[in-house]
Parts: structure tokens; C-alpha cells; sequence
């Protein structure tokens, strides 16, 4: 299916996993990221994937924002849901408190994609959360690549 993968980024995780998608689904797929492309046309587009990373709990205002307001759309194609981030304790909660019940419904899957900790590229402020919270001193990268692999072929 020709999908359009939306998607919300801060230190490109996520934009990663939503180019990888692309590649995998192919049949002229393309990535748009919600901060430079706030209103992509959907009509081309047979399904759609969003995905979000998710920080303190809470999904980026780009992507959060989107979902409020294109929210019957998205209910009128297939859909995909996916998290990128670290705390995986915490993501079956943030899979169900990020996205509104009926996008939690109509999505096939809802999936968090595993995340990453790109110190070098982060802000002194995140850097300081992680290292504080996360006791984490060097970077980290932990995509769940096989995760992604089967939602891609599901929109094959």
C-alpha cells in the first residue's frame, strides 16, 4: 500500500524508524515530519503511520496537535500507531495514554519501536534528565528493528 508515515522527532530516532519504514513498505511510500510539514495531503495515500517519540511521558505538541485534528481522517484509512523511546517499563502506558481511544481502536498495530540515546546530539537539559533519571553516561541505541520489519509488512 503507498503509506504515508507521519511522524514527530527531536534527536532523530524516530525520524530513522520512519525512513526505514518507508524503505521496507516501498509501492511510493514517503515520511513527512509534522514539525516542517504540518499539513500533509493524505488523498494520495492509501494507509497512514504516525509515530511520535515520547518525552516524560507525554508525545511531542506537533504530533499530539495532528492526531486531535485530523483525527476522522486517519479513522477513514488503515492505520498504524507507533512510540519511540527508552522507558520500556513505562510505553505500554504511554501506547495507551498518548492517542485517543478511537485511533487506539481503528489502529492495527499500536507499537513501540524502542528508542535511543543520542547524548551527543542531545540538550544540556534532556542530557541532565537522562543521566539523572536514567543513569544512563553513554549514548545507548536500542531500536526493535524485527518490531518495525513486521509493521512494515503488514502495509506491503
Amino acid at each position: 500500500m503507498k503509506t504515508a508515515v507521519l511522524y514527530t522527532t527531536t534527536y532523530g530516532t524516530t525520524q530513522r524508524c520512519a525512513e526505514a519504514l518507508v524503505a521496507a513498505i516501498g509501492q511510493g511510500s514517503q515520511s513527512f515530519d509534522l514539525k516542517r510539514y504540518p499539513e500533509p495531503n493524505l488523498q494520495e495515500f492509501d494507509a497512514v503511520i504516525v509515530g511520535a517519540s515520547v518525552y516524560v511521558g507525554k508525545i511531542q505538541p506537533a504530533a499530539e496537535a495532528y492526531l486531535k485534528s485530523h483525527e476522522d481522517e486517519l479513522l477513514r484509512k488503515p492505520l498504524a500507531l507507533f512510540l519511540c523511546g527508552m522507558q520500556e517499563k513505562e510505553m505500554s502506558n504511554q501506547l495507551q495514554n498518548n492517542f485517543s481511544e478511537s485511533l487506539k481502536k481503528h489502529a492495527k498495530p499500536l507499537v513501540w519501536l524502542g528508542g535511543a540515546y543520542p547524548l551527543k546530539k542531545m540538550s544540556f537539559m534532556h542530557k541532565l534528565m537522562v543521566k539523572t533519571i536514567a543513569k544512563v553516561t553513554d549514548e545507548q541505541e536500542a531500536i526493535r528493528w524485527p518490531e518495525l520489519e513486521q509493521l512494515a509488512n503488514i502495509f506491503q
